[in-house]
């Protein structure tokens, strides 16, 4: 067992407080203490390291804004709980103190998964235990918005985070015991319920076959479609988190209807709330060896490292070429499924939080080009441009972005999935195709100079480097556009542009590339075109591509043959704004069947 053990003298506080700290391990009270202390016992129902791998804690004095003591503990799995912090007063220690633990994964830029506060003050004498779980119904999918100051998260609602010293129990050390394994217990799951509130005490409960003793354990079925591999996921292609049995709304207790049924009484948050959304149901475990009665501070057994489930996240009417994924640790279905070519994140409902780590994928395997050999896109499928690409390649997608702005934007930008906006009934312009579906892009507004809807050609099937084509053999593209009109009988101004590799700014190879200022002042060539509430079609040539800002663009910067068409990175569409303090004004366009000329 690991320890780590701060010993602070009390005349170096201003509070007079002493604090010991003891991670992994038991700890002792401390003879140069002359008042009582708390030892705080940290446990979890999730899965580590895959849902969090360090544990950070902070103790604050009452009225202070910085903590007076704090630390981090590396994580290596389950077996490391239950983790304990002391906390001993010194003689002139009456303050109140805020302790915060937080479980954080360092794989998302250190991202807080959950926490848990506890304000109360040190006991004058005596060890007190305070519990402070750290529960999956508390963790970032069900609880997205931190509680307020002054609160916490309990069983997955915030409650008031002051204890009274005089509640605790005494402290007993704790006694090792064996792991729980959750995972090899999914064989033996009996049963499952969807959680039910009953109408006359408002309990959250499940009824059934469950028998007078209860001797079971019950889990949640966590709906990894909707937030991705929280808990234990194993050979039910599902993830699983324990609860454990106990007194108290932070467990299950075994409880009756006024007939007499037997029925679990759940936290009430799995019956309102995300936590109900985010569960596909209550499981009931049957107990055996190795699969004892859980309760909090039973260690569980490791998690299968780095799990990709399939998961039915992708739009339905792309087909078998866009398979979904849910995945624990820092793995993605690259880097275990050969098949996949690309991925990114769908979108969750609006609140919800979308991760790399525990992420939900969206991932193609690759469409069938068009036999169209002119045909870029006719947004069919998902969003991969139905062009064939060279050998060692693979077919760009659609994307959007707004730089280095911000604000709302539909689709969303990279990383998260494009979707096309769908028409019902079809639009039918005069002299053109049937629009079931386009490439859409809308914003009420956004803070800064670009906001952009476009397409790569292709990239490296390896390294996933985006790649220039030849376009030489093509006059240029068209498509059908339609935008709102902003104003009455005002049409949209947006520019189609064509990176290429001579305005490629950070290349020195790059025709335009300056090593004084990167060739920033080097724009791509582009085209203007004026959208309006009609579907059309518009044609855009490349012997009619130019470079704005003449005086952005002086003859040191500029290609010395023009356009080169044979070296096309991709297409984009793109929005002006005002600046990165000045909204810009609405706006909503469309663009589809988008091909070559000839």
């Amino acid at each position: 067992m690991k320890a780590l053990r701060t010993k602070v003298r009390a005349q170096a506080l201003p509070s007079a407080l002493l604090l010991m700290t003891a991670a992994l391990a038991s700890a002792c009270s401390d003879p140069e203490s002359s008042g009582g202390e708390v030892m705080v016992v940290v446990t979890t129902d999730m899965a580590v390291p895959t849902d969090f791998d360090r544990l950070t804690w902070s103790v604050t004095l009452d009225g202070d804004t910085e903590p007076i003591r704090q630390g981090t503990v590396e994580l290596e799995g389950n077996a490391d709980f239950p983790a304990t912090l002391a906390i001993a007063a010194g003689p002139k220690a009456t303050e109140p103190v805020t302790i915060r633990i937080e479980g954080r994964s360092r794989d998302i830029q250190d991202l807080v998964r959950v926490t848990r506060e506890a304000t109360l003050r040190i006991p004058e004498a005596g060890t007190a235990k305070l519990a402070m779980p750290l529960s999956w119904l508390c963790s970032d999918a069900n609880l997205p918005t931190p509680c307020d100051e002054g609160q916490t998260c309990k069983a997955g609602t915030c409650a008031d985070a002051a204890v009274l010293d005089s509640s605790l129990p005494t402290y007993e050390p704790l006694t090792p015991r064996e792991c729980a394994d959750v995972v090899e217990c999914f064989a033996e799951i009996t049963f499952g319920w969807l959680p039910a509130r009953d109408a006359e005490t408002g309990d959250c409960t499940i009824e059934g076959r469950v028998g007078d003793d209860a001797n079971v354990n019950v889990v949640l079925a966590i709906d990894n479609e909707r937030v991705g591999n929280y808990g234990f996921c194993g050979p039910l292609n599902e993830c699983h988190v324990i609860l454990p049995r106990e007194d108290g709304p932070e467990g299950w207790q075994l409880s009756s209807t006024a007939e007499g049924t037997p029925v679990i009484k759940l936290p009430g948050a799995l019956c309102q709330g995300a936590a109900a959304q985010n569960i596909r149901g209550v499981d009931l475990l049957g107990i055996k060896p190795g699969c004892p009665n859980y309760e909090r501070e039973t260690p569980l057994c490791p998690p299968p490292a780095d799990t990709c489930l399939s998961a039915e996240i992708c739009p339905s009417p792309w087909g078998d070429a866009w398979p979904g994924f849910a995945c624990s640790g820092p793995v993605a279905p690259l880097d275990v499924n050969p098949g996949v070519q690309g991925c990114w994140h769908p979108e969750l409902a609006p609140g919800q939080p979308w991760t790399a780590v525990n992420g939900r994928w969206c991932c193609t395997t690759g469409q069938e080009p068009s036999e169209d050999e002119l045909l870029i896109d006719d947004m069919s499928g998902g969003p991969q441009i139905k062009l064939a690409p060279p050998e060692g390649q693979v077919a760009g997608v659609w994307w959007t972005s707004l730089g280095e702005g911000s604000g709302p934007l539909s689709p969303a930008p990279y990383p998260s999935l494009f979707t096309y906006r769908t028409f019902d009934p079809p639009i039918e312009p005069a002299n053109g195709p049937e629009i079931t579906s386009a490439a859409c892009l809308s914003s009420p507004g956004f803070l800064g100079y670009v906001a952009m809807l476009g397409f790569y050609f292709g990239e490296e099937k390896v390294t996933h480097e985006r790649t220039p084509w030849d376009l030489s053999e093509y006059t240029g593209i068209s498509f059908w556009g339609w935008a709102a009109e902003p104003f009455p009988d005002a049409s949209l101004s947006i520019e189609v542009e064509f990176p290429n590799a001579d305005t490629n700014w950070s290349d020195p190879d790059a025709a335009c590339y300056t090593p004084v200022d990167r060739s920033k002042r080097c724009d791509n060539f582009q085209a203007d075109v004026a959208l309006t509430g009609q579907w059309k079609q518009y044609f855009v040539r490349w012997d009619e591509l130019h470079q704005s800002f003449e005086d952005w663009n002086p003859p040191q910067y500029k290609p010395p043959g023009g356009f080169d068409r044979t070296t096309v990175n991709s297409t984009i569409f793109t929005v002006h704004g005002a600046s990165r303090d000045i909204a810009s004004q609405p706006f909503d366009f469309c663009v589809a069947h988008v091909s070559f000329t000839r």
